[in-house]
């Protein structure tokens, strides 16, 4: 069952999409590398993932 959403609702949705904030190649390499320090610290993956 397919379900239509009204066209106010899906125009809303596009422009919240188009405004959305990209992470940067930067930002996401140090957030792994912040991740990575977090796992070998002992953190469990749950709680990196916050």
């Amino acid at each position: 069952m397919r379900v239509l959403r009204p066209t106010t609702w899906a125009g809303r949705l596009n422009k919240i999409m188009a405004t959305r904030k990209r992470h940067s190649p930067e930002q996401i390499v140090r957030k792994l590398m912040a991740a990575d320090r977090l796992l070998a610290e002992g953190k469990d993956t749950a709680a990196v993932c916050r």
